[in-house]
């Protein structure tokens, strides 16, 4: 077990008196098992003189035991302080402790007793080992408590009680004949008539509690006689009826799919509205109030046929949240061989074949010839494939307890309604200015010069302006002379570009029918500006542990390899390849008792960047890839039921600048700009994933989630034509 430590610093006593009051208390406990952790932490207990502090070692469970005692011995009225340790003989010590807390609030609404009084009963602490309470306080205090613990812990053994505590007083009546629901429901009806009479004696009366199968009032003694007589009177048996006595049988029931409390609740009320209804069984009543989660179990008192009834009762209404069947399971002895047929409803046989076979590796290291049966019947365990049932022979009081055991192990797994979201946006803001300019002279063809500006940056459809203007041919009256004597300036010289462009062409000196110099610019801008926003939702129904996987895409196929066969005849063949582009995830949910989800999640987001290729176009004669944009998230996370949390995000900002022009001059402010051509890129994108789990315990959130996803797919696409298809598969 684990164990830890805690220093306790004493502020009101010496550790000498808390050691002897902590050993006296040990030593009236029995030398059980149970006891055994608390006796030794006593005896572990360790005072340090100097600071007078107290260490404990111990579980927790044990630590925060003794850190209540101590606390109850640390206080400041030592010689007036005393101590009582009750062990309760007819009920829990937890069932004690909440009867005296309510008699507490009861006294504390009612303002009759002290608040020293309710501070002590209030302060009263169970120790769990030997099913006991501890009481502290001062010596009137202890004495009030011990009479109202001893009447408490008598509601079995006598009818009626009436106590005083303080100055108020209580009447505890246990039913002989009828139940308590029926007796209290009967006192009221008859006093109707006489509550303007005496109100007071109403008010009593309407004040009533039931607990644990007992009526308590709470009055003056006057009224408490007068009720007192009127219960004996109504609690008879009817006049001229014989009952059976039969002996009390008691049976445990091991709640499987619910919890005892909510199966005990249910239970109850399907038996209070059998009883409004007219069925008037008393003895089942009576066995149903009085009905005790332990340790566990569930404990069924009452005649054998009551007990029967009851466990019947806790059988059907003790199924899976999701209304699924309990197994097919028979048991069918053929010459003194019992043969076990267990329908598994919930897992694969094998998976419990295997759980089983180890169970039984472990009996067997035992060596204990008292499980011998249970390994022999485990060992013949088999897994019926086509029918995933268990098959097992050996005696029917083993096959019994095997089946109990399959039984527990086969139970539904819970399951998760996970969502998640992803939202990706890329913005890219792209500028691209400049200023082309040439001039092109030629004089008496004996002298020839240029000049020009063509920057390098070029984002405009990589145009060819100056070749277009000087020409490509020197033959005289060819289209690709260029602008000449001979072919003069056209619109036509001009590239259509897909930017705002201005562009000149021209003689500036022309004589005699010959051109001396020829002057061309063109002056390109271009803006673009581009947001892109990729919303997507992920929905996925999990099991508990059980990994699930989706995808979301395509698998598109490319060339790999090219493999060429020389000879007498050359052949080539490509070898296709395929990837999966898209979205995946894998995800595996593991659910705690506390609504707390552990996932574990692996998601990859996929797409193709290279578009211009066609992925899905074979190319025979080259090696043609595909390249891809990736974003990957692995993570293991921690996430409450129905909580919306972001599992991971990005953002990436990226800014290019380029310039390029003549030195000196292309810096310049403002007529720089004719002299240079500059472009700029900015591009953001940023991507931030969340996620919502819900975990689906009733058909109701089956239905809710269901209904919710289902208007939602509705409203984004064509309602009726949704309608339609679903009406294909869906029944009301």
């Amino acid at each position: 077990a684990k164990t830890g430590f805690s220093i306790i610093k004493l502020q009101n006593v010496s550790g000498k008196y808390v050691l002897d009051q902590l050993n006296q208390m040990a030593s009236q406990l029995p030398d059980s098992t149970e006891n055994m952790p608390f006796i030794q932490a006593v005896n572990d207990v360790q005072w340090n003189k100097a600071n007078n502090t107290l260490t404990i070692q111990g579980n927790p469970e044990i630590i925060q035991q003794l850190n209540d005692i101590i606390t109850k011995l640390d206080i400041h009225t030592v010689s007036s302080t005393q101590y009582i340790i009750y062990k309760p003989t007819n009920m829990t010590a937890q069932e004690l402790q909440k009867i005296l807390q309510g008699i507490a609030n009861d006294l504390e609404n009612a303002g009759t007793a002290d608040p020293s009084l309710l501070q002590t009963i209030k302060g009263i602490k169970v120790i769990k080992n030997s099913n006991s309470i501890i009481v502290s306080g001062s010596e009137a205090n202890i004495a009030k408590i011990r009479e109202m613990i001893t009447a408490v812990d008598s509601l079995t053994q006598s009818p009626s009680k009436i106590s005083q505590v303080g100055t108020a007083t209580f009447l505890s009546y246990v039913p002989k004949s009828k139940t308590a629901k029926e007796l209290l429901a009967q006192l009221k009806s008859t006093t109707k008539d006489i509550r303007e009479e005496d109100p007071e004696l109403a008010k009593t009366i309407d004040q009533a509690k039931i607990s644990e199968g007992t009526i308590v009032f709470s009055g003056s003694a006057e009224n408490l006689e007068k009720i007192e007589k009127l219960l004996d009177s109504f609690d008879q048996k009817f006049p001229g009826s014989t009952t059976k006595q039969e002996a009390d049988n008691y049976q445990n029931y091991k709640p499987v799919y619910k919890t005892g409390p909510d199966l005990i609740k249910e239970v109850q009320g399907y038996v209070d509205h059998i009883s409004d209804n007219g069925v008037n069984n008393r003895g089942l009543i009576k066995s149903v109030e009085n009905l005790k989660f332990l340790n566990g179990r569930i404990v069924v008192v009452g005649t054998q046929e009551n007990v029967t009834q009851i466990l019947k009762l806790f059988q059907e209404f003790d199924t899976p949240s999701a209304d699924l069947s309990k197994p097919s399971t028979t048991i069918e002895s053929y010459e003194n061989i019992g043969f076990l047929n267990y329908k598994l409803n919930f897992h694969t046989g094998s998976d419990i074949q295997l759980a089983l076979k180890q169970i039984g590796e472990e009996l067997q290291l035992t060596k204990n010839t008292k499980n011998e049966s249970l390994v022999n019947a485990i060992s013949s365990l088999q897994w019926i494939r086509v029918t995933n049932s268990l098959v097992a022979t050996g005696d029917p009081t083993t096959l019994q307890k095997l089946k109990e055991i399959i039984a527990s192990v086969d139970i539904p797994l819970k399951q998760v309604f996970i969502e998640v979201l992803v939202i990706e946006t890329d913005t890219t803001n792209t500028l691209d200015v400049g200023l082309r300019w040439g001039g092109y002279s030629n004089f008496k063809g004996k002298f020839a010069g240029v000049g020009s500006n063509y920057p390098r940056v070029d984002s405009t459809d990589g145009v060819t302006f100056q070749e277009t203007v000087k020409g490509s041919s020197t033959t005289a009256g060819s289209s690709s002379s260029g602008v000449n004597a001979v072919n003069g300036p056209s619109p036509n010289l001009f590239n259509t570009l897909s930017s705002g462009q201005l562009g000149i062409i021209g003689d500036i000196i022309f004589h005699g029918g010959k051109s001396y110099l020829t002057l061309s610019s063109l002056l390109t801008a271009l803006q673009e500006e581009a947001r892109i926003t990729t919303v997507l939702n992920q929905k996925i129904m999990a099991q508990d542990s059980r990994m699930s996987q989706i995808f979301v895409g395509q698998n598109v196929p490319f060339t790999g390899s090219i493999i060429t066969t020389s000879g007498i005849s050359q052949s080539t063949n490509a070898n296709l390849e395929y990837r999966n582009i898209g979205v995946s995830l894998n995800i595996t949910p593991n659910i705690g008792d506390n609504g707390i989800i552990t996932l574990e999640i692996d998601e990859e987001i996929t797409e193709e960047a290279n578009t211009g290729t066609q992925g899905d176009a074979v190319n025979t004669q080259a090696v043609a890839g595909i390249r891809t944009k990736k974003s990957s998230m692995q993570t293991r996370v921690h996430v409450p039921d129905k909580a919306f949390v972001v599992l991971s995000g990005q953002i990436r900002n990226t800014q290019t600048k380029a310039k390029s022009g003549l030195p000196c001059l292309g810096g310049l402010p403002v007529i720089g700009a004719a002299f240079s051509q500059s472009s700029s890129n900015d591009a953001l994108s940023d991507i931030i994933i969340f996620i919502r789990p819900e975990i689906i315990q009733t058909s109701d959130q089956w239905k809710e989630v269901s209904e919710q996803q289902e208007d939602i797919v509705r409203e984004q696409g064509n309602p009726e034509a949704f309608d339609r298809a679903v009406d294909l598969v869906k029944r009301d």
